[in-house]
């Protein structure tokens, strides 16, 4: 640490209080010792021959007082120290620049209150029912819902932990920018880690009325995962670019869905998972939904294949249940 002293002096009352009392100290001690040890000479006169003072003293200090003078001058010396140390600092003032002007002086900028959260991926459903594994009601009793229209998104963690897979072929991809920067992404890709045969006749309603969806809309192949991925651009349904190549931007602050239709092979159980190259703030990263340890499902029922409108996925020979929580069994529905 390093002590001004120029500045120390003309702030502290300490250190003003040390130059006084050393001052005193010095004096009495130089009086002291030339009264004690000094050789008294005749006093001075004027022209006339009178006295001019009395008592004239020339002091002959010994080597005890040189030492006794040093342990009185570092004694004060380490008041002034002490309390220039123990002062808090003083704000600096701005310099100021060879022009003439204050210079601009650098300080630690304030932490922010509230820092921004950066914006997310978000996965969402579409599908209207759910294919049991092996086409066997789950014997887990489903969560509680409050919309009994529409309670698939209310059920899909509790679906994926039965084994259940979705049987409409529509998800989305929800979107959610940062206030400080848009979020875009650049590429998808998915994984197909196996596929199986659907079975069975009994499904999971959970979707009671036709669906729809807008915005921009990409349309993997599960059967040809190393492809490039179509999208629709203008809510034609027709593929305007792809991806990699096209991008979807979600402006700062805002959210919007991607919707993404897969296409597969009727009749076929898929396990598999997505992966998208996002951008936000300049920086690049992998937003990856299922694995392999816990895959996304997605069943095509048999005799309705892709694309063929609101009951996409949807069996006509197939029976439909949905949780009754008065008994606590499941319950066919007016569709069955």
């Amino acid at each position: 640490m390093v002590v001004n002293l120029a500045t120390d002096l003309k702030t502290s009352w300490l250190a003003w209080l040390g130059v006084v009392v050393l001052t005193l100290v010095v004096a009495w001690v130089n009086v002291a010792v030339q009264r004690s040890s000094g050789e008294k000479l005749p006093p001075p006169t004027d022209s006339r021959g009178v006295s001019t003072t009395t008592n004239y003293y020339i002091g002959r200090a010994g080597k005890w007082t040189i030492a006794v003078e040093l342990a009185v001058l570092l004694t004060a010396a380490v008041i002034i120290i002490y309390g220039a140390r123990g002062r808090a600092p003083e704000t600096p003032s701005p310099s100021t620049s060879p022009t003439g002007s204050p210079a601009a002086v650098s300080l630690p900028a304030a932490p922010s209150s509230a820092a921004a959260k950066p914006g997310f991926l978000q996965l969402g459903s579409q599908t209207q029912a759910y294919y049991p594994d092996n086409g066997v009601l789950p014997t887990t009793e489903p969560p509680p819902f409050k919309n009994h229209d529409s309670h698939c998104a209310a059920w899909a963690d509790w679906a994926q932990s039965v084994k259940a897979a979705p049987t409409g072929n529509v998800f989305r991809i929800d979107a959610l920018a940062s206030t400080t920067s848009p979020i875009t992404i650049l590429d998808m890709k998915y994984t197909v880690y196996g596929k199986h045969p659907v079975n069975g006749h009994d499904r999971v309603q959970c979707e009671f009325g036709a669906g729809g969806f807008g915005g921009t809309t990409v349309f993997p192949d599960l059967d040809h995962p190393s492809r490039p991925v179509p999208m629709d651009t203008d809510n034609d349904m027709i593929p305007d670019t792809k991806l990699p190549g096209g991008f979807f931007v979600v402006d700062a602050s805002k959210a919007e869905p991607l919707n993404i239709m897969m296409n597969g092979t009727p009749g076929l159980v898929y396990a598999y998972s997505v992966e998208f190259k996002v951008v936000e703030n300049g920086e690049q990263e992998t937003v990856q939904f299922g694995s392999r340890q816990q895959p996304l499902l997605l069943a095509f029922e048999s005799d309705d294949a892709p694309g063929n409108g609101p009951r996409l996925g949807i069996t006509s020979t197939g029976k439909y249940f949905d949780w009754d929580f008065a008994t606590h069994a499941w319950a066919p529905t007016p569709q069955s």
